[in-house]
């Protein structure tokens, strides 16, 4: 079995790109099945918001919080076919470093 499952990263606001880099074309249509985030180490919640769109004016269709008490670290597996996004995937972080989806 052949997966088409890839991998991006971002360390502040912005559009996913295509590739490890980021420097690929923006990421359209997807499913996201995976989000790993690193805290910055303040003792405010990190938050992590995916948007469905190219700005943090689309729909949020993913929300995640954690703090330094779950280890500096959210890493959640997206059971099923994923998250759908149908523009493209935006993030906003508040108190994170970084934030890495897989996705297809």
């Amino acid at each position: 079995m052949i997966s088409d499952t890839r991998q991006s990263t971002l360390t502040a606001d912005g559009r996913f790109r295509e590739g490890h880099t980021g420097s690929g074309p923006f990421i359209g249509r997807a499913r996201v099945h995976g989000v790993t985030a690193r805290h910055d180490g303040t003792a405010a919640a990190g938050v992590i918001k995916l948007h469905d769109g190219t700005d943090a004016t689309g729909t949020v269709i993913y929300h995640g919080r954690f703090g330094k008490v779950e280890g500096d670290m959210l890493d959640q597996y997206i059971p099923g076919e994923g998250l759908r996004f149908k523009v493209g995937i935006y993030v906003d972080l508040t108190n994170c470093t970084s934030v890495e989806i897989l996705y297809s």
